[in-house]
């Protein structure tokens, strides 16, 4: 099967409505595809990424240059420095460690910085191009910021704000790697979901109404009686409130709960 014949069942941008990937996850069939043997979760993610991101003909070579996906420099750590994009990389970083509830949100904006969306970050915290000259950087690679209180952020995490600043630091998106097919857990798909988009609000002792999601306890307890599903759904007030979650992320939930909210 060539580039030609395979584009006959993908739709570019949209694995969702892909034949090619319906039929890898089991929604095209009844079982999943190649039957018997089943691609991977990672396989699985890789085919939706490419269709997400535009299902394009494209050949890639080994890079041991240690160098940035999109042609930046050599993180501090040596690592990788694989392609980084703020929306899926560095915008839950963010939220979880800085723009907290006391810190950088929208109510506390701590020494004047708000550390909530992608806007708020590139108004004085950043400069394209140069993490060195960058407040965010230079604040999390010297450990000053988050705060004692607070774990530090992790040497791949540092790397990628390095990588990200380095590269432009533009607003990317690139396609999240959601997959409902294997099995859901918190470790593995929902404390994810929760960093990115609740625990900015819902943690430490000025969690918005004495809701806490920032543990598994936590989590299950608000899981179990309503909360959370009554509120991405929209059934009470709509969370979060800067947008809805994807609809992969909310099927995540719901199987995680169906299937006895599973912590590892």
């Amino acid at each position: 099967m060539d580039y030609t014949s395979i584009l006959q069942s993908v739709t570019p941008y949209n694995a969702e409505k892909s034949t090619a990937y319906q039929a890898i996850t089991g929604k095209a069939f009844k079982q999943l595809m190649p039957p018997g043997i089943p691609l991977s979760e990672n396989d699985r993610i890789l085919i939706r990424v490419w269709i997400d991101q535009g299902a394009l003909k494209t050949t890639c070579t080994a890079d041991t240059t240690g160098k940035s996906g999109t042609g930046g420099t050599t993180p501090p750590s040596g690592g990788t420095g694989s392609l980084v994009c703020f929306q899926r990389d560095i915008l839950p970083v963010l939220l979880s460690s800085c723009g907290t509830t006391g810190c950088h949100n929208q109510t506390t904006a701590k020494e004047g910085y708000i550390i909530t969306s992608y806007a708020s970050v590139m108004s004085n915290m950043v400069v394209a191009g140069s993490p060195n000259s960058s407040r965010l950087y230079t604040a999390v690679a010297n450990n000053n910021m988050p705060p004692s209180s607070y774990a530090k952020l992790t040497t791949a995490e540092k790397d990628s704000i390095y990588n990200w600043i380095k590269d432009g630091a533009l607003n990317s998106t690139c396609s999240s790697s959601c997959d409902t097919t294997g099995t859901v857990t918190y470790s593995n798909q929902i404390v994810a979901i929760m960093t990115a988009n609740c625990v900015s609000c819902h943690s430490g002792s000025s969690a918005q109404k004495g809701i806490l999601l920032d543990s598994y306890t936590n989590v299950k307890a608000n899981m179990d009686n309503g909360n959370i599903l009554s509120a991405v759904r929209g059934i009470t007030l709509q969370m979060p409130p800067g947008g809805l979650l994807t609809n992969c992320e909310m099927r995540q939930l719901e199987i995680w709960k169906a299937t006895g909210e599973v912590q590892n």
